[in-house]
């Protein structure tokens, strides 16, 4: 009786080139994807031969720290890494990267490869790629068959796009209205940007760009640059692309709750390299988490007492009262109160505006002549009213709020306001 023998092989069915035209330095590039299927048998694969093809003369190893394997069939699984490159690595050269344990596949079974290069910070402009040479570079218990091309030799041309990002200030009071922020990118590379994209998080609404300074100058720039707003977004966008620090002034309002750290990411856009590139704490952030913002309650009332509750009706005479504060952080910016109107239980009212500017004032100086440290209550946070501070973080200050009863005010005992503070933290 005849024996029918089946070819035991391991085929490629898609072979895919990953290069694009343009890869940023220290970036992974995935140079290629290929997908096999063992026929008839287990294949036992342990590692792949890849080659490297640039269009530069000379070494191009100074441009790859790492070539990495990965099965993508199974969430890039990492499969095997080769970090020891040969320093006279050249157009043509061959890099192993054996498996750290082979890659069983059984009959039948489809698995995709990955194999990505980890770039280094080395010469812009370097073109770089890889591929196999044939099915030999497959290295296996099988012989492999090409049912496809193997990927082509295109290359990517490597970038030097990199900025470092900050924001000020990172720690900011809870329900502020219109908090400042400066966000600074400052180029590590040497590729020129011609649009800044900064992502804001959900907790804070009401953006509003306030201006934006490029370069050594502190000018507000007016012309030549455009900016776009999203409820996420701020697109800052260029006339022209250069390699200078930039400065974008933002207002946003902080939300009502605490929020721990949210990063405040950003991108940047080369028109001249057609290459965007996330820059984040991660990344390229001098220190971790410099574009990260928390929102907290910076300040807290401990004691509230009555040092004179008793007023004669002449509009001079005065309530006054002693409020004990803690700061939660420590951090630089203006502390701003505003309060009700006075009523009573038989609906009587007693206006702030009463008295020009104010009826009532709060100040950190026991003698109220003084007239340093004071500023007039409002029933809103008036911008232009607010004590200036650098509290460190348990400090305690004393205030001391005075209101000054207008003449003609009802007779009574059930006199009662709200109040509110706020410390609207300095970029």
């Amino acid at each position: 009786m005849p024996v029918l023998a089946f070819s035991q092989n391991l085929t490629v069915v898609v072979s895919i080139n990953g290069s694009t035209q343009f890869i940023n330095s220290r970036d992974n590039l995935t140079v290629f994807n290929i997908t096999v299927i063992p026929q008839n048998s287990i294949a036992n694969v342990t590692g792949l031969n890849i080659t490297i093809n640039s269009a530069a003369a000379g070494s191009v190893s100074a441009n790859i720290s790492k070539v990495h394997v990965l099965n993508s069939s199974i969430n890039g699984l990492l499969l095997g890494t080769n970090s020891s490159i040969n320093p006279n690595l050249t157009s043509g050269s061959q890099i192993f990267v054996n498996f750290s344990t082979p890659l069983i596949l059984n009959n039948g079974q489809r698995t995709g490869l990955f194999v990505v290069f980890e770039l280094s910070r080395a010469t812009r402009g370097v073109t770089i790629g890889g591929n196999l040479t044939g099915g030999g570079d497959i290295v296996s218990n099988l012989t492999t068959v090409l049912n496809v091309s193997l990927p082509n030799f295109t290359v990517s041309n490597i970038r030097d796009l990199h900025y470092n990002t900050s924001i000020s200030p990172r720690i900011v009071d809870t329900s502020v209205d219109n908090q400042t922020f400066i966000y600074t990118l400052t180029p590590t590379g040497t590729d020129n940007a011609s649009t800044v994209l900064i992502n804001i998080p959900s907790f804070f609404t009401n953006l509003s760009v306030i201006s934006v300074t490029r370069g050594s100058s502190a000018a507000n720039l007016t012309s030549g640059v455009a900016n776009t707003l999203t409820s996420s977004l701020i697109n800052v966008t260029f006339d022209t692309a250069s390699n200078e620090r930039v400065e974008v002034y933002f207002k946003a309002n902080t939300s009502s709750s605490t929020v721990s750290s949210l990063a405040f990411n950003s991108s940047v856009y080369s028109v001249e390299s057609g290459l965007a590139n996330v820059i984040n704490a991660s990344t390229d952030a001098i220190f971790y988490n410099l574009t990260n913002v928390t929102t907290m309650n910076i300040i807290n009332l401990t004691t509230v007492s009555i040092s004179k509750g008793v007023a004669v009706l002449n509009g001079s005479d005065y309530w006054e009262f002693n409020f004990t504060a803690h700061f939660n952080e420590t951090v630089t910016g203006t502390l701003h109160f505003k309060m009700t109107n006075w009523t009573d239980n038989n609906n009587n009212t007693i206006t702030l505006a009463s008295c020009t500017p104010s009826c009532a004032t709060i100040r950190q100086n026991t003698n109220a002549s003084v007239n340093t440290s004071k500023i007039n209550i409002t029933n809103n946070f008036d911008p232009n009213y607010g004590l200036g501070m650098s509290p460190a973080r348990g400090n305690l200050t004393t205030l001391f709020l005075r209101m000054i009863v207008p003449a003609g005010s009802a007779v009574s005992q059930s006199w009662f306001a709200t109040y509110v503070l706020l410390f609207r933290a300095t970029p």
